[in-house]
């Protein structure tokens, strides 16, 4: 099921379960946690495909609202933990990001907490 369009950031659920995965929650994150309850989806997990400020922007708003795993590549870790300041650098708002709480590498199904 197609979530609304934002800037950064959607949602991928399973139209049987009803389970869903919170994308790269940018500036729309609001937008994006409506539509999950207004399709009753149980968000799961927040997965970071890239810590980009503009990917990052919503990610402590999620966290709080949704109190689930938030996932990032390690090699990303040192934008994300700048994202404060870099979106200072562009005129952007940027909480302080909530910790990550699992690190993957992509293409290993490897997962480290």
């Amino acid at each position: 099921m197609p979530a609304p369009s934002t800037r950064t950031g959607f949602v991928v659920a399973c139209d049987a379960t009803r389970e869903a995965v919170l994308i790269d929650p940018g500036d729309g994150v609001d937008a994006l946690l409506a539509f999950a309850a207004r399709e009753q989806l149980a968000i799961r997990h927040i997965l970071l495909t890239h810590a980009h400020v503009d990917h990052v922007t919503g990610v402590a708003a999620a966290k709080r609202a949704l109190n689930v795993p938030v996932y990032l590549h390690r090699d990303d870790l040192f934008l994300y933990d700048r994202a404060v300041e870099s979106g200072a650098r562009f005129g952007l708002h940027v909480e302080p990001q909530p910790p990550i709480d699992v690190y993957y590498c992509a293409g290993t199904g490897d997962r480290v907490r």
